[in-house]
């Protein structure tokens, strides 16, 4: 009786307290921390020293280092569980490939794809020469999605290419990238779907946008928004991430306190700020790095941290 009173405790706790997002930060002072980003807690870190990016896979998550070394996790027990020696050098982020020991990415103007577990490599596609891509991801159907700028005028690009590497569209907005294009967020369904990133647009005090391209399911891009998103104290030596959440987009970067700042970005009917704090959290503050945001199907943050106090204690008395 009392085992059962102890659940139907800890479920009404998890199903009044539960949030559907589990972000998965990359930490200046070293490991990966877990943030409920709804509930704002900590629940707990992992990993190696001084991680840098973080890119998400089948089966668990792909932490890069400092060093450029790449390690594979459970991010739910922290457990590793490959460690690679291959460098593939990525210019952007990376994202899962094929299957869980794969990674794909850019490698100068080259799509590629490696076995992290081998070392074996293969090249998809080819970009075009005038633009520096430094984002990209995969839209459900398999459709790849790349940002950057013009090499010669700074412009912002959003282009598609086919799952074989065959450019399907691009389009150029009027505005300039101060530096690079922070991780990119793919969102919708069906016919619709929408990209989003942030950057700093102009010069010298660059203005924070986050901007969302409206692309088909064929991957056409027709058209853009962009809004500034309410804040001047976003560090200027890395842009923040832009992950899809349970509802609408989070934006989590660094400020020049050294807190990390967190807004929720609704995108219906368009794109704007729900909400915006700051944790006490130390993320990377220079160079490329990225994060993960585990989208749950259900309310499973305080689900899980119930059932594994409820293991545990079940196992003391025996």
């Amino acid at each position: 009786m009392k085992k059962w009173t102890v659940i139907f405790a800890l479920a009404a706790a998890a199903s009044a307290n539960a949030s559907f997002d589990l972000m998965l930060l990359p930490s200046g002072d070293g490991r990966v921390s877990r943030i409920d980003p709804i509930n704002r807690a900590s629940l707990g870190s992992f990993g190696p020293s001084t991680p840098s990016q973080v890119f998400s896979s089948s089966g668990g998550i792909w932490v890069q280092n400092s060093t450029n070394r790449y390690a594979r996790y459970d991010y739910s027990t922290g457990e590793l569980l490959l460690q690679s020696s291959v460098l593939p050098g990525f210019t952007s982020n990376a994202i899962a490939g094929n299957s869980s020991t794969f990674l794909l990415g850019l490698v100068g103007s080259s799509i590629r794809e490696f076995n992290m577990s081998t070392g074996a490599s293969a090249t998809i596609g080819t970009t075009s020469s005038t633009v520096v891509y430094s984002q990209i991801e995969r839209m459900p159907n398999g459709i790849l999605v790349l940002m950057g700028k013009v090499t010669a005028t700074n412009k912002f690009v959003c282009s598609t290419y086919s799952s074989s590497g065959v450019l399907i569209d691009s389009l150029q907005t009027t505005e300039n990238v101060f530096d690079a294009v922070g991780q990119m967020a793919i969102t919708g369904s069906g016919f619709n779907y929408r990209a989003s990133a942030f950057y700093g647009t102009g010069g010298g005090s660059p203005t924070p946008r986050l901007t969302t391209m409206n692309i088909t399911a064929t991957g056409l891009v027709t058209g853009f928004t962009g809004i500034t998103v309410p804040s001047t104290t976003w560090s200027a030596n890395a842009e923040p991430a832009t992950v899809a959440g349970h509802d609408g987009l989070w934006v989590v970067g660094r400020s020049v306190a050294g807190t990390t700042q967190i807004s929720q970005i609704a995108l219906n009917p368009t794109p704007s700020v729900v909400d915006t704090y700051s944790i006490n959290h130390n993320l990377p503050d220079s160079g490329r790095w990225s994060m993960v945001n585990i989208v749950a199907p259900e309310p499973s943050s305080l689900w899980a941290l119930g059932l594994a106090a409820f293991a545990c204690i079940r196992r003391r008395r025996s």
